[in-house]
């Protein structure tokens, strides 16, 4: 894969946030795997860190631990 992050790099050079740029990146049509990969080698993120950063943009949890626990709940776990 050859993606181009540096308008991203930029973003992030003048204070934008992990979470601001995965949301401007859905925002003009990247798909979520590769924003999800933009904020990791952007932000030089854990996939776990990228993962919160994911939820928390996306408003669907505030942590990895929150969305399972949603999840096991839905599922009756």
């Amino acid at each position: 894969m050859n993606d181009d992050f540096s308008t991203f790099e930029s973003m992030r050079d003048s204070g934008v946030s992990p979470e601001q740029a995965y949301l401007n990146a859905r925002n003009i049509g990247i798909d979520t795997i590769t924003g999800i990969r933009m904020i990791r080698a952007v932000f030089s993120l854990s996939p776990r860190e990228a993962k919160e950063v994911m939820l928390r943009s996306d408003n669907s949890a505030t942590s990895v631990a929150e969305n399972q626990e949603r999840i096991a709940n839905r599922i009756g776990v």
